[in-house]
């Protein structure tokens, strides 16, 4: 990202948590305000954000990276998740980390997709000339994971306010058992 910015001339401001996930509203807005310099205010601000849906099976992967990964341990893993407060720093919404209007000292101008991140990416207002991405840091695991109609539906429903909020279709590109 900080590459692509730097081709189209703009100046990068990457902003990173570098601390664990923060567990409540006043530690977030305090890193947020921690972190972004006044500076940046007049920023045109954007925030990556992904499909709850590959985010879900991202997270499965990641945690098999040493293991045998399958279609009954995804599901197992998928359904243990239900307590959000048990699993925060696992299960945590994405729109947790848009802070309220008021709150800091900028705005998100727009949230670009992961899995349109090119596109998104070339159509932000300061970006004359096209850029390609590389696709990187594929996740070498080769598995083909599927949700039943009961894993969507808790899917959905724990993660709700990122569907809504994001715009994501609650079955948008996964194939059902």
């Amino acid at each position: 990202m900080q590459a692509a910015l730097s081709k189209a001339g703009a100046k990068p401001f990457i902003w990173k948590f570098t601390t664990p996930i923060p567990d409540t509203w006043e530690e977030i807005v305090a890193k947020h305000i921690c972190h972004l310099p006044e500076e940046v205010k007049d920023y045109y601000v954007f925030a990556t954000v992904r499909d709850p849906f590959k985010r879900q099976i991202s997270r499965y992967l990641h945690g098999q990276r040493n293991r045998n990964p399958s279609q009954e341990e995804f599901e197992k893993f998928h359904f243990s998740t239900t307590n959000r407060r048990s699993c925060y720093h696992l299960l945590h919404l994405q729109k947790e980390y848009v802070p309220p209007k008021g709150f800091v000292n900028y705005k998100i101008n727009k949230f670009l997709k992961l899995e349109t991140l090119e596109k998104d990416f070339n159509s932000l207002p300061f970006i004359d000339k096209k850029i390609k991405f590389p696709h990187k840091n594929k996740n070498q695991i080769s598995l083909d994971l599927n949700f039943t109609p009961e894993m969507v539906d808790h899917l959905t429903t724990t993660w709700q306010e990122d569907f809504e909020f994001f715009g994501y279709s609650k079955y948008y590109g996964i194939p059902l058992i």
